[in-house]
């Protein structure tokens, strides 16, 4: 679903499926733009916060309802904030972090309450104030929060964690560079995929993970384009990361890339014809020309089955990789030096996208 506005505040939304196809939705209560959405566990969508249309930041929230269609007032953010990031917690909750908040950068959180339909504060705060931060679901339910601009606009380093269980925020490790403006996207490993931003003077193409086990940072290779306000996104049944948009010297890039977590590089990513099912649509947003209404598809190939068995770890260069449907069908595939599938025996009758049902595996084909 897409909600609102970027640079100005609006009120409307659209459906988005799947095809790439869009259509208007009803409108929200109230107009808005920086604000944080999330899907909940209910198939709700909470929207809050951002710049309303006094162009100044609002606390109000509200719910969409999928079933009917239809948006309802919730109980309010604690502060009016714009910037903020949020994240869905294992619980059901919503942690929302950092951002705006009276002109200058919070360290404060606060937790959507679905089952009371309101915001509740958290104990702990940031170790200092964050806007620009980005933020990472871990597979262990904890949250990473990192980097970000101070309130003294020096770009950060530092990082905290959220432990939900007890509601606390704890100092994490320092990452390897500056950045404000960048992406946090976890992989499929568990590690979480840190890149692009700003230094506070120019876009940054570097890159880094970071490793929840050893609680350490990591530099992998760099971005093929530097990049700040860009996206980030997991393409569905595959586990590439799917880069797209931003700014570089206060100009929209248009070059997207993938992530590939086997090969630890950054490549280039072509649009797509046609659906695929694992494929990411980016819709909308500002070209060299002015504002876009148009959309592209990125897909990254993958074998479809259901109840599928899989031998093999990931399509590693020169790896044989064995897909099977019990007394159906069973395919053995084996990749080339860049990780490309140059045989398949049997041949399949037609073309085929692999994706895998049996976990980390299979996510990755």
């Amino acid at each position: 679903m897409i909600t609102g506005g970027g640079d100005a505040p609006v009120a409307t939304t659209q459906y988005f499926a799947l095809s790439g196809s869009t259509r208007p939705a009803d409108s929200m209560l109230e107009a808005r733009a920086g604000h944080i959405c999330v899907g909940l566990t209910d198939d709700t969508v909470l929207v809050a916060g951002g710049i309303g249309a006094s162009k100044s930041p609002i606390n109000s929230a509200e719910i969409f309802h999928t079933d009917n269609g239809q948006w309802t007032s919730t109980g309010a953010l604690l502060a009016a904030r714009t910037g903020a990031t949020a994240a869905l917690l294992a619980d059901g909750r919503v942690l929302v972090v950092g951002g705006q908040v009276d002109g200058q950068p919070a360290r404060t959180l606060e937790v959507y309450n679905p089952a009371r339909g309101r915001f509740e504060a958290v104990t702990g705060i940031l170790s200092v104030p964050r806007e620009g931060h980005a933020l990472a679901l871990m597979a262990d339910g904890r949250v990473l929060v990192a980097g970000g601009t101070g309130p003294d606009g020096a770009v950060l380093d530092t990082t905290d964690i959220f432990e939900p269980g007890i509601d606390r925020v704890l100092p994490g490790p320092r990452m390897l560079s500056p950045r404000t403006r960048f992406s946090a996207t976890r992989l499929l490993d568990g590690k979480v995929l840190v890149a692009g931003g700003s230094d506070g003077s120019a876009e940054l193409a570097s890159a880094e993970t970071f490793d929840p086990v050893s609680n350490e940072f990591s530099v992998i290779a760099p971005l093929r384009t530097a990049r700040q306000g860009h996206v980030a996104i997991v393409v569905p049944n595959n586990g590439r990361v799917l880069f797209a948009g931003g700014f570089r010297a206060r100009r929209p890039v248009q070059e997207a890339e993938f992530f590939v977590p086997w090969r630890g590089i950054f490549e280039a990513a072509i649009p797509s014809a046609g659906q695929r099912q694992s494929a990411v649509v980016a819709i909308g947003g500002l070209s060299i020309d002015g504002k876009l209404v148009s959309s592209q598809t990125y897909a990254s190939p993958t074998i479809a089955f259901t109840d599928a068995g899989i031998e093999g770890a990931g399509w590693a260069p020169g790896e044989e990789v064995k897909l099977g449907q019990p007394g159906k069908v069973e395919i053995s595939a084996v990749a080339d030096d860049n990780g490309r599938i140059v045989a398949a025996l049997p041949a399949p009758a037609r073309e085929v996208y692999a994706r895998g049902t049996t976990g980390e595996a299979g996510a990755r084909h």
